[in-house]
């Protein structure tokens, strides 16, 4: 199939973070063998996300997987938009004639056939609903459960690095750093763990996401085909669902702050303790500083949480929404062409007229597929 429909093929060999330069060099082989029978030139990329985003771009093989394929794509643009293009007129030309044979089976049917065609039509309606449904449970079940899964990982996080902050707050303050070195230091800290994290919820975040628009993609195709199936008795002709490609979108930029201004230590603590034994003292302030250190990393980690509840939430509405936007369609082609057959029964007058416009239409699509097919061939 690839041989015959894809002139290169890049392979991207991702976490490579994970693997000795022995177990890479050996997964590099065990790649190159496989595809050797597919095509002999495909090309094998490492890389890591981990790396890239952690600052060493050059090592993590981003860098030379953006610019093998921007190359790769400058030189044959002009191939692949030409190609892109086919596939589209492919597509809506099998549309196309789906909707004409519809139009015909329907005319043609006499009284009772459309008739029974009619109700078959108002169960497929149901089944439609009722599918529309059942997805939307398989979306919201496997959008929570990934939630959920990255929710315990950032409350991991939180856990053991409230506790490590506390402790270091602590011992900044009796090695005798003053208020102001302790609340910078506090702040710097915190700036550092949550960046430490950017890069560890990013490419999980990606990567549970990416298998869950995959695992929707793959729900999507088992009722599709069941929705074929029913849709196909209505007329006793085949109906195509078109299913949704996922779209994920690449955003390493995770949601949180830093409320310097406000600051960590409330206005006038240092003050208001100041009549107290400095020993008593001290340990108030730092009690106070690691709560609210605390309370800003509470804060900024339920912020990424949510952030990453709202992406999730995006991914899964937009391919939903074109989900059921393919299953409306195929309903309003149904019911366009039951139209048509009511409209001819009772308008015998006009079917000389409407045959000689399907034929029209038929000999231009055959036309559109003789030159697609040209195109293919050349």
């Amino acid at each position: 199939m690839l041989k015959t429909t894809t002139a290169k093929i890049f392979v991207v060999l991702n976490k490579i973070d994970l693997l000795s330069p022995e177990d890479l060099a050996e997964s590099v082989e065990y790649c190159t063998n496989i595809l050797r029978n597919v095509m002999a030139d495909a090309q094998i990329l490492p890389v890591s996300s981990r790396w890239y985003l952690e600052g060493r771009k050059k090592e993590s093989g981003i860098v030379s997987l953006k610019e093998t394929l921007e190359s790769f794509f400058k030189d044959a643009q002009h191939e692949i938009e030409l190609k892109s293009s086919i596939i589209r007129c492919q597509k809506i030309l099998t549309l196309k004639r789906e909707q004409v044979a519809l139009e015909r089976k329907a005319v043609e049917l006499s009284s009772l056939e459309l008739a029974e065609s009619i109700k078959q039509f108002q169960t497929f309606k149901d089944e439609i609903k009722e599918t529309k449904q059942d997805f939307r449970h398989i979306i919201n079940g496997q959008t929570k459960l990934v939630q959920e899964q990255m929710t315990k990982q950032i409350e991991d996080f939180r856990q053991e690095k409230s506790f490590k902050l506390t402790r270091e707050i602590k011992q900044r303050f009796n090695n005798h750093g003053t208020l102001k070195e302790v609340q910078s230091y506090s702040f710097a800290r915190i700036y550092e763990e949550l960046e430490s994290l950017r890069p560890i919820v990013s490419e999980e975040y990606h990567e549970r996401t990416r298998l869950l628009l995959k695992r929707l993609s793959q729900e999507a195709e088992e009722l599709s085909s069941h929705i074929t199936a029913v849709g196909g008795k209505v007329l006793k002709t085949k109906v195509t669902v078109e299913l949704p490609e996922p779209v994920f979108t690449n955003n390493n930029t995770l949601e949180y702050f830093i409320e310097k201004a406000v600051g960590l230590v409330p206005f006038n603590l240092e003050d208001a303790v100041s009549i107290l034994p400095w020993s008593l003292s001290k340990n108030i302030i730092v009690n106070r500083i690691s709560e609210k250190a605390i309370q800003l990393m509470d804060k900024n980690c339920g912020r990424i949480r949510a952030d990453i509840a709202e992406r999730l939430a995006v991914a899964t509405r937009n391919y939903m929404e074109l989900w059921e936007s393919e299953l409306d369609r195929i309903v309003r082609l149904i019911e366009s062409a039951i139209e048509k057959g009511i409209q001819m029964q009772e308008d015998t007058l006009k079917r000389d007229e409407w045959q000689t416009d399907l034929n029209n239409r038929e000999e231009k699509l055959n036309s559109i597929a003789d030159k697609i097919q040209f195109l293919l061939e050349t």
